[in-house]
């Protein structure tokens, strides 16, 4: 009995209760909150300490008041959350789910309404909340379309009132009135706010300004919590529509309904990002200032406020810790470009860009600490001779005497070998070859630990490792692909390739000294006010081929050159054993994730095209396959360009110049690219193969140029 009391009173101690937390929702359970779902289902909540209690949606409650008195810790509000905090409310948003609010009016087809100016002398059905959303009153306003115009027709919920004409025109969500509609076959005409220039925020997950200052670390634990539901529930829909079915469907929604509404949320979530729930600091002064001058201000407030560390704002204790501190201390790898690299007594890399931009935010200049290599950083920072290091990753050992930010570079962990060696599908077929790492760097200690008879050979800098790779005395050496690309494109082209992928990846931060964690704080606001587009430029910099004096396109290629070669030279050797197309597989997935190529047959039909240009032009492989390359191309693409273009690779020839071309959603993007025919054994042309590369920033450069002359 004894020993059945002390096994649950260890097992109390080890296992602290979870601590209660609510969450409530703003409309009925369907796809919209999947992520809240599969966080509680999946466990994420409770690996950070939380039961959460999911409360139902009903009519006729006051949200946004009990979140600011404490009835509710967390809950899902709408677009116009701002004007609740404009109003008085201490209340803040952690993240918006959808970068664009999925409220629309829908009309059905044969009603002949092809414009907002149809609505005159129309009736219009939509709930109270719905008419009062400021991103339908703009649109109307925009099209000088007055209240009066319209008859109001309060909500019945019931899509048939607009099939069996008893009203015009509905509101709805994009994620659920099409599919019923199309269930029917009803032809419709959907009128969407953000067509008109409204795209609003929505869908925010909001807390207390009482909750965050009592307890920072949870609400910031729940948020990423709530985060990593939502990448799991859009990366597993049909999971998380068997869970919705199951669990969380008094509605009675069919699984194709949660499907098509997952889908299409999906579309808002991501829309013109790849970050989930970001919100922009200049988007959402855009959505106050509009708010404002239609008169829905009653109290002017700084948007800060609105958002969980301020976008960066610092507060009065922040503030003074810097000014006390007077400077950063910082040490860097001084060798392991383009990362980061000291030449001389200078830093230089991705890491510097980084540190400029966190430095202009804070007001506080960092200061370089010179070493001779990664292990003497290491020493410094473990005796507080420098405050940061500037590119990092949590170990065990580091974790005793640093602090780590959220990483602001992840970069996959590759294998570099000789280009004569089989390409490398699974770290334990090398364990009995020598490989070789840069002393000091984390991954080293991680392999250790996870196998413990890999021979690793410790080298001092990336340039050391990869001689001893060319020069036969190891097998392969490991570090991140940035790292390996840019070293083998300046000095190892017909010697080295990437020859493995490792399930790992650097996920690079701050390390901060964890005995000022107020210095912590201060960076993680920094990186979080860093938007995506300016992380994007700075690694487009630095990895991407330089603008120095023109661009530099032989060298891409080369390497582009080399890349074929190594297909070409594995597509052969598949004839003769089938283990090799295992390992090209492998290899073209590196690839496939980070150049940019399409091939097409001698019509022009894409046959094949990269996911890494799939997510720049925002189309899915199967949405461009088998269609013409055509519809890449924008319109407005001078003729004679094409012209030349045709001209050459119809005579055999490689064609290469800026092209400028649209993506899915619309917008527009410039690639360089370079076309070039393939050919059959029997020496016939049977397609295209063109290499491109992102110059979007360039030409913006040029165009915001061209406009300062005029």
């Amino acid at each position: 009995m004894f020993l059945h009391v002390m096994f649950f009173v260890s097992y109390a101690f080890s296992n602290p209760p979870l601590k209660k937390v609510t969450l409530q929702l703003s409309w009925f359970d369907q796809f919209q909150f999947a992520g809240y779902y599969m966080a509680k289902e999946k466990g994420f909540y409770k690996d950070v300490g939380f039961d959460v209690e999911i409360i139902p949606f009903r009519f006729g409650l006051d949200i946004s008041k009990d979140v600011e008195e404490g009835k509710t810790d967390f809950a899902i509000g709408r677009e116009t959350l701002i004007l609740e905090r404009a109003s008085g409310k201490s209340i803040v948003a952690l993240y918006a789910l959808f970068q664009v609010s999925p409220l629309i009016l829908i009309a059905k087809e044969s009603s002949n309404i092809k414009s907002i100016r149809d609505f005159m002398g129309k009736r219009i059905m939509a709930t109270i909340d719905d008419a009062s959303e400021v991103s339908l009153k703009a649109m109307f306003n925009a099209s000088h379309l007055s209240n009066k115009a319209y008859t109001f027709i309060e909500h019945s919920h019931n899509i048939q009132d607009l099939v069996d004409e008893k009203v015009d025109i509905i509101s709805a969500y994009i994620s659920k009135a099409p599919f019923d509609l199309k269930q029917q076959n009803v032809p419709y005409r959907v009128f969407s706010p953000s067509e008109h220039g409204f795209d609003m925020y929505s869908d925010f997950l909001f807390t207390s300004e009482k909750l965050i200052k009592e307890n920072h670390d949870m609400v910031v634990a729940f948020k990423e919590a709530s985060l990593k539901g939502w990448q799991y529930a859009y990366s597993h829909i049909d999971e998380s529509v068997d869970v919705i079915f199951e669990k969380y469907n008094p509605q009675k929604l069919s699984k194709e309904a949660l499907s098509y509404e997952g889908e299409e949320l999906k579309k808002l979530s991501f829309y013109q990002t790849e970050t989930l729930g970001k919100i922009e600091k200049n988007k959402l002064q855009r959505i106050y200032d509009l708010y404002n001058v239609m008169g829905f201000i009653s109290k002017q407030m700084k948007i800060e406020s609105f958002v969980l560390n301020n976008f960066g704002e610092l507060t009065k204790e922040e503030r003074e810790y810097l000014d006390f501190k007077g400077e950063i201390k910082v040490c860097s790898d001084p060798h392991w470009m383009p990362l980061e690299q000291i030449e001389n007594g200078k830093l230089m890399g991705i890491s510097v860009d980084y540190l400029e931009l966190v430095q202009k935010m804070i007001g506080t200049s960092f200061t370089l600490v010179p070493t001779a290599d990664w292990k003497e950083s290491l020493k410094f920072a473990k005796e507080r001779k420098c405050d940061i290091l500037s590119l990092a990753m949590p170990t065990p050992e580091r974790k005793k005497y640093m602090d780590f930010s959220k990483p602001y570079l992840i970069a996959p962990l590759v294998l570099a070998t000789k280009t004569d060696k089989f390409f490398v599908t699974d770290i334990k077929e090398i364990l009995k070859e020598k490989i070789g790492v840069v002393k000091g760097y984390s991954f080293g200690e991680l392999l250790k630990l996870e196998y413990p008879t890999i021979r690793l050979v410790e080298v001092q800098s990336v340039e050391e490792g990869l001689e001893k790779v060319a020069k036969g005395e190891i097998y392969g050496f490991l570090d991140s692909l940035i790292t390996i690309g840019y070293v083998i494109q300046k000095e190892y082209l017909n010697v080295l390739k990437i020859g493995g992928k490792i399930p790992q990846s650097f996920q690079l931060g701050f390390a901060v000294r964890n005995d000022e964690p107020v210095l912590l704080a201060i960076l993680e606001k920094a990186l979080e006010n860093i938007d995506e587009n300016t992380r994007q430029a700075i690694t487009n910099k630095w990895v991407n081929i330089k603008y120095e004096n023109g661009f530099d396109y032989s060298l891409l290629w080369k390497l582009i050159v080399v890349f074929g070669l190594l297909f070409l030279f594995f597509g052969y050797r598949y004839s003769v054993v089938h283990r090799y197309n295992l390992q090209i597989k492998k290899n073209l997935e590196v690839i496939d994730q980070y150049v940019l190529f399409l091939h097409t047959d001698k019509k022009g039909i894409i046959t094949d095209v990269s996911q890494a240009l799939c997510e720049l032009c925002g189309y899915k492989k199967h949405e461009l396959i088998g269609k013409s390359e055509k519809m890449l191309r924008h319109s407005d693409m001078s003729f004679c360009q094409s012209k030349e273009c045709l001209s050459k690779i119809t005579k055999n020839q490689a064609w290469e110049g800026e092209l400028k071309n649209i993506k899915k959603d619309g917008t527009t993007y410039w690639v360089y690219a370079q076309i070039s025919p393939t050919f059959a054994q029997n020496g016939e042309v049977i397609g295209y193969s063109s290499f491109q590369t992102d110059i979007t920033d360039k030409k913006r450069i040029e165009e915001i140029s061209h406009t300062d002359q005029l």
